[in-house]
């Protein structure tokens, strides 16, 4: 059964606004941080291949229309199989709605969805290799490199 994407429980806070950590930390390294950790988050739980990162790019591209699975296939240039494998997860997320003609449609309308997805695309323009990694990488490497990214206290 297909449920809606809720910013409550699938994002760990406000995706452009989330909380400070330190008062040593200045709140738009904190906002970076926690956005990157978000985009993580979201990477591992909903885009676990490049086929699915593709997949999700294609669909959300203006102007957001419903795609039937032989249209991504044959866009995308991936068997069905991969096709509706991704689109499962996808609907299972609430990041892809099915339309009653059996058709797919990206499930815009939550801001949130709507910014990581956005936030997802702009990395993967400007990064694509590091994009591919996280999608890549296995959970304890995620773990390694999220902790990088917590913010400490500086040494006394």
């Amino acid at each position: 059964m297909a449920r809606a994407f809720d910013p409550g429980v699938d994002s760990p806070g406000c995706f452009r606004h989330g909380p400070a950590s330190s008062a040593t930390v200045s709140p738009r390294v904190a906002i970076a941080v926690t956005e990157m950790l978000e985009l993580l988050s979201f990477i591992r739980r909903s885009v676990r291949s490049v086929w699915a990162l593709e997949l999700l790019l294609l669909i959300r591209r203006p102007p957001v229309r419903t795609w039937s699975t032989g249209e991504l296939v044959v866009e995308l240039r991936a068997s069905e199989a991969v096709v509706n494998g991704v689109l499962g997860g996808f609907v299972r997320d609430g990041v892809v709605a099915p339309e009653a003609e059996g058709g797919f449609r990206f499930a815009s309308g939550v801001a949130a969805l709507d910014e990581i997805c956005e936030a997802l695309a702009e990395t993967y323009r400007e990064r694509p290799t590091a994009v591919i990694k996280a999608i890549a990488a296995p959970d304890d490497q995620l773990t390694t490199l999220a902790a990088a990214f917590r913010l400490r206290d500086p040494p006394p």
